[in-house]
């Protein structure tokens, strides 16, 4: 018979799975307000494997699918998304059910790692509301990819740690080491960072001084697993140096691998990897959004929210001061190996390739907690926190005050970080140290609410604007304006080479073919896929009658031939500022 322990934390695993899923799938459909082109490349080829077995270059059940010659997707978020479609229509909102399931269940194992670390339900909570409120997980957790995917198997892992700590079963040890072996399938980061995690297993075997039989159990749940990637890489050779070209780590063309690992790692490879790796711990990045693409931050919040840095640099300490705990070494070991295979490409505060941070970053502040809550602050460091609040809300005063002088709204940082500079100032006014020290504790964990709210409201409403165009603007109002014109007749549909007034090529015109398809599914209408006919801007004119166009409205090409009457404007398609980009014409 379940004991009340037991039945109390399956209450409150059900309490935050429903409540992380209300707030994930929250207006799925509505943001992000378009859908990015690896969504849709994902997900036509997910909707091909679902309904035929094969992806859409004819490879059945295919390990890893290859969507263009330089792009090969991870088998996890083609087959997950591939079961949704068994059991949902396509659409934008369903291609991004599997997403938000993922995000549910890692906050979900965020609540059994920290309620099994500190030996408290109440901070297992605690960690689960931590990373739910992350914003770089709410934000990537709604998007049809699988950036957030690997928090999962980083979660799982550390659970099985935990479990053999009370067991002292080899089972749990094999279970942590094949959870990575799955998990090196599931984001293309984690074929660097899987192995990693194995070899923090070891480390941390070895100094629990585990038997020999132990390290052989870690490594040989996990190996086995590698060996479909092994083979189906020597079958797709070409695969390596395709991966090698897309990321920049050499020229594939003149250097073989020897020779390209050799420039990849050269002394001036390094130091730039080197840069790229300390940004990632940048706080400006983590706590402010600085320098984060568009699509992956509202630019008012960081990776992190704001109270969350004292919180995290308190559990650095605490981990330090652990030193005798094996578990606290892995967790800040986590973090600072995070953004490792994130600083291989050449790609600056790339976060949504080192997303890793997240589950060890939430533990760390937990830690904080935990060491703070019982602490009492000796004077020197009271005056610190007392100057650092005060500072805090000068600048917050300032800046906002600057904001709204230029008649603009207030940024999402400005009043949390004003609250918290107050509450600094006014705790240490306390003659209790200890009690002052949970107040600013207690303090910072209800901020965090507040700078979510501020985040939320802006989500939902300026930053799909903001976004719209990073993630290809309106191509689907446009081509459902198509669909819902094209008749049973054979007429065919052109796309016209989406291009500026002085004739700059568009970057959406490569991707057309793929918007088309998700769009001629979701309506059902499979028979327009083939209608669509390659066609020059000279081709346009000796169109047959009847034929759609899709363009945009500064190409000088099919604004001449409006003007000439051979063509005509049938529906300007706004885009969410509403103006229009796209425009439907017919012969």
């Amino acid at each position: 018979m379940p004991s009340g322990r037991s039945i109390t934390q399956a209450l409150l695993v059900g309490a935050i799975a429903v409540a992380s899923a209300l707030l994930y799938a929250h207006r799925l459909d509505f943001a992000p307000p378009d859908i990015q082109i690896d969504e849709a490349i994902i997900s036509i080829n997910a909707h091909q494997i679902a309904t035929t077995g094969h992806d859409l270059r004819g490879e059945r059940w295919p390990l890893y699918a290859q969507t263009a010659e330089h792009s090969w997707y991870q088998p996890l978020v083609i087959y997950l998304t591939a079961a949704a479609l068994t059991v949902m229509p396509l659409s934008e909102w369903s291609i991004r059910v599997p997403a938000v399931g993922m995000a549910v269940l890692a906050i979900v194992l965020m609540f059994l790692v920290g309620s099994r670390a500190t030996r408290r339900p109440t901070y297992g909570v605690l960690a689960a509301g931590m990373l739910a409120l992350t914003p770089s997980l709410f934000i990537h957790g709604r998007y049809a990819m699988d950036y957030h995917y690997p928090l999962v198997f980083i979660l799982g892992w550390l659970y099985c740690l935990l479990r053999y700590d009370d067991a002292r079963r080899l089972a749990w040890i094999a279970a942590a080491t094949a959870i990575l072996g799955v998990g090196f399938y599931c984001y293309i980061s984690s074929i660097v960072m899987m192995p990693i995690y194995l070899m923090l297993t070891l480390m941390w075997l070895f100094t629990r001084r585990e038997p020999p039989r132990a390290f052989a159990v870690a490594i040989g749940a996990m190996l086995p697993l590698l060996l479909p990637f092994l083979v189906w890489l020597a079958q797709h050779p070409q695969a390596y140096s395709a991966t090698v070209d897309k990321y920049g780590l050499y020229d594939s063309r003149d250097l073989n691998p020897v020779q390209g690992l050799r420039s990849a790692f050269g002394f001036l490879s390094v130091g730039q990897r080197l840069s790229q790796y300390w940004n990632y711990y940048d706080p400006s990045l983590l706590f402010f959004g600085s320098g984060i693409k568009v699509q992956f931050s509202t630019s008012g919040v960081g990776v992190f929210l704001l109270p969350m840095a004292a919180l995290i640099l308190a559990g650095i300490y605490a981990a330090l001061k652990r030193r005798a705990e094996p578990f606290y070494l892995v967790i800040l070991l986590g973090f600072v190996t995070a953004p490792i295979a994130a600083s291989i490409p050449t790609e600056e505060n790339a976060i949504f390739r080192a997303l890793g941070l997240l589950p060890f970053g939430v533990l760390l502040a937990l830690a904080g907690i935990e060491r703070l809550w019982d602490f009492a602050a000796p004077r020197s460091l009271m005056f610190g926190v007392r100057v650092t609040g005060a500072a805090a809300a000068l600048m917050a005063a300032g800046y906002g005050s600057w904001t709204l002088v230029r008649g603009q709204h207030l940024g999402s940082s400005t009043l949390p970080l004003l609250v918290t500079g107050v509450m600094l100032v006014a705790a240490t006014l306390a003659q209790n140290r200890a009690w002052t020290t949970r107040v600013v504790v207690a303090g910072l964990i209800a901020l965090m609410p507040l700078q979510f709210a501020g985040f939320w409201n802006d989500y939902f409403t300026s930053y799909r604007e903001r976004v719209s165009f990073w993630l290809g603007g309106n191509i689907g109002g446009a081509l459902e304006e198509v669909i819902d014109r094209a008749d049973a007749s054979r007429s065919p549909v052109y796309f016209a080479q989406l291009k500026s007034a002085g004739g700059n090529l568009d970057w959406r015109n490569g991707f057309m073919d793929a918007y088309w398809r998700f769009y001629a599914l979701k309506h059902h209408r499979a028979d327009l896929i083939d209608r669509v006919v390659p066609v020059d801007e000279g081709g346009l004119a000796g169109a047959p009658a009847g034929t759609l166009i899709v363009s945009n409205t500064e190409n000088p090409e099919t604004n001449a031939l409006v003007s000439a009457g051979i063509l005509k404007k049938v529906a300007d398609i706004d885009e969410l500022d509403g103006r229009p980009f796209f425009v439907v014409l017919q012969r």
